[in-house]
This record gives structure tokens, sequence and C-alpha cells, in this order.
């Protein structure tokens, strides 16, 4: 009896050496476990697991209160936000997984699973892909930036209305060329971040109230102030693009509920009172091509005007004759001339003594001759 009590004794020491020197935490070297501080360094951390594609991953927590909090809040992961790094945030990247599992050990280990429904190298491309396509869109004016992003958007897709399949993710839409709302705001998320314009992602309910639907949107910071953005909805005509939810304050953008995570006092109070001022085409734009255009046609005139007045006045012919030189003129008869006796008086007068004769050069008793003495002024040149 003894014997086998010290048998059994036996093997269950021995079990327990085998089941501690294979268990997977043992085998686990100390550089393979992440060190989390507090919740949003938890958030950070899982997000950069993601962006990694890995699917198990280890980490060490610092109290037990931390796991507390953590637990919490694990959902909060699609609502992280780092304005330092907008694309590592857990509001974006979340997204492209299918959700996950964890295990505590009680202590200190806090062990994460994660499934992904695309293959790193899917991932990886697209956002590549996002990263060019923000290169080409990116403009030096921020509005336009936005306007040309969300123009891109509504011209290349279109929303999923399928029943049977719908595609969640820009991942799918930039494969297929359709997607639904939350493929919309992942898209804008992106190359608005990428463009140095702060983006976020909102999730609530659209609708007016009976039957009101899952959607997302955005908001974007432009001058200092957040304005809404649903490019979906803008999108939702294929013949033509809207602007009814571009850039509009809670006030001018209807039916669209927050949840919770985005409707406190202190997250709406950020958004302006005021939609966006919408450049008009004068203002941005061609509008300013237009205004250097008629600066120079007002140019071109007002020195037109400065010429004309600054050249010398026309002045009456001036006839000039030598001392004693003989003009003949013929006149209006064509039968008679005037001889024209000129003397110099001055450098500026010259005094002309004109008598009409007839054509035979003698004068008759019945023609009337007339002494005309008149002055021509010369030119002093």
């Amino acid at each position: 009896m003894k014997r086998l009590s010290r048998r059994l004794i036996l093997v269950f020491f021995v079990s327990l050496f085998v089941a501690c020197l294979f268990s997977p935490m043992t085998v686990l070297r100390a550089e393979e476990y992440e060190t989390i501080t507090s919740e949003e360094d938890y958030h950070k951390k899982v997000a950069q697991q993601i962006l990694d594609h890995q699917v198990v991953k280890y980490y060490q927590l610092t109290s037990r209160a931390l796991y507390d909090e953590i637990i919490k809040s694990r959902s909060n992961l699609y609502d992280h936000y780092d304005p330092s790094d907008p694309l590592k945030s857990g509001c974006y990247l979340a997204r492209y997984t299918d959700g996950g599992n964890s295990h505590w050990d009680g202590y200190s280990t806090y062990k994460l699973t994660l499934s992904y429904p695309y293959t790193k190298a899917d991932m990886d491309a697209h956002f590549e892909t996002m990263k060019n396509l923000a290169g080409q869109l990116k403009c030096d004016d921020d509005y336009e930036t936005v306007k040309k992003v969300h123009d891109y958007l509504c011209n290349h897709f279109e929303y999923d209305h399928r029943t049977e399949y719908t595609n969640y993710t820009d991942i799918e839409g930039f494969r297929d060329g359709r997607m639904v709302c939350q493929g919309y705001a992942l898209a804008t998320y992106y190359l608005l971040n990428s463009c140095g314009i702060p983006t976020r992602i909102i999730t609530g309910y659209g609708g007016s109230g009976t039957g009101d639907t899952n959607h997302a949107w955005n908001i974007v910071k432009l001058d200092n102030k957040w304005y809404n953005l649903d490019v979906t909805w803008d999108d939702m005509d294929a013949s033509k693009i809207s602007y009814t939810y571009f850039l509009k304050s809670d006030a001018d953008f209807p039916e669209h509920t927050r949840l919770e995570a985005y409707a406190s006092n202190t997250f709406t109070d950020m958004i302006s009172k005021k939609s966006y001022p919408t450049p008009t085409s004068f203002a941005r734009g061609r509008g300013l091509v237009y205004l250097v255009f008629f600066a120079i046609i007002v140019l071109l005139l007002s020195f037109k005007v400065v010429k004309k007045k600054k050249e010398p006045e026309e002045k009456p012919a001036v006839i000039m004759v030598n001392d004693y030189d003989e003009l003949v003129f013929e006149t209006p008869e064509g039968d008679q001339t005037t001889d024209v006796l000129a003397s110099s008086t001055s450098d500026e007068t010259t005094d002309v003594l004109s008598s009409g004769v007839s054509s035979s050069g003698s004068a008759s008793p019945d023609d009337t001759t007339t002494d005309v003495l008149f002055s021509i002024t010369r030119d002093e040149d």
C-alpha cells in the first residue's frame, strides 16, 4: 500500500513537471512578452499586432487592476484613436479582423488571439495602394484635398446594395468597385490622414427614426474645427456627385445618430456649430484665374487712357514759306488763281498778301480784286 502511494505521488510530480515543461506559458522567452502599462498602451500594441498580422500574442500586465480595466474596455479598441499616429489606431485597424478571444492566467500573463479575413499579403498590398493614391490626391490646400478624396470615392465606387453579400471594408471595395458605408469610412480615414488632415470614423445609425440601420461616416478637421462628412450618402446617386453631407455641422447633418461613445457633450462640442463655408468658384481655383484676367484687362485699359492723355494735341497745318516765295493754289472754281506773296517779318509769323486775279492775269473792270492780308504762324521747329 505504501509502495503504491509512493508510485502515485511520483507519477503526479512527474506529470506536473512535464506539463510545466511543455506548457506554452513556460516555453516563451522573456522577449516574446509585450509589457502593458495602461489601457492606451494596450490599444496601441494590439493595433501593432494587427499590422503584423499576428494571430497569438502574449502580454505581461503590471497589475490585476490593469487587467480589470482592459477587460472592461476591450470593445473600446474599435473607438481607439491615436492622434499622433492615426493609421495605427484601433478604430481603423480593428475593422480588418474578425475579432478574437483572450485568456488571463490570473497573475500577469494575458494571451490575445485574433483572426483575420485577409492574408497579410492582401493587407500589405492594400495599404501600399492607399498610400500611393493619397499621394496623387493630396493638394496644397486642405479643403481641395478633402473635396478631391470625396469626389474620387464617389466617382470610382458604388454602394453595395446586394443582400446576399456585402463588402464591409475598402479592401473588398477596391477589389470589386463596390462597398458599404464602413468601406467608404475606412477609405476616407486612410486617405485624409495620410494627407495630414485629421479624420475620425464615427459609428451610429442612419435614418429618420423607424427602421434605422447601422451606419458609419467620418468627421474631418479643417481650420481647427471638426465637420461631419458622409461620403456614402453623397454617392447614392450614380449619375452625379452630391455635397449634401459634405463638411456639415450637426444642425445641417440630419438622420445621423451617434453611438454613445461619440455622443458625449465633450465630443459633440468639438463639432463646428456652422457648416464649412464652401468656397465659390470665384473664391478659389478657377475664380483666381478670372480675377487675374480681369485685373490684366483693367491695367491695359488704364494704360491706354493714360497714353492717350500724354500724346500732344494735333495742331492745325502750318504753311511754311520762304521769304518772297510765290505760291499758287487752285481755286474751287478751277479758273482763277490766287497769288500769294509772303514776306518774312519775324521768326514766328509770316504776313501773306493775297490778291484774287483772273485766269488771264489782267484785271477787268468788272472783276473784283480783293487784297487779303493774313498771318501764318511758324512752327518753332
